[in-house]
């Protein structure tokens, strides 16, 4: 279901998928539901935004927001 999702809408999607609406998102991370709507639209957030936005979907923040991801080199 969440296969070939463009960054700007993965996390409206991973929201939907656990049937929560903005306002319900923004109470469990914390997050205003004006900043999730903006970041839903393609703003990149904080690290600490999504370190949070991602901690209230029970989902890593990589999952959520892949320009967070880190490449370890050996």
């Amino acid at each position: 279901m969440l296969s070939g999702m463009t960054n700007n809408n993965r996390l409206r999607e991973f929201r939907k998928a656990r049937k929560l609406n903005q306002t319900a998102l923004s109470t469990s991370a914390g997050v205003s539901q004006g900043s999730i709507s903006k970041i839903e639209n393609g703003r990149i957030p904080e690290i600490d935004t999504a370190q949070k936005l991602a901690r209230a979907l029970g989902l890593r923040v990589d999952t959520v927001f892949p320009a967070f991801s880190v490449s370890v080199k050996p």
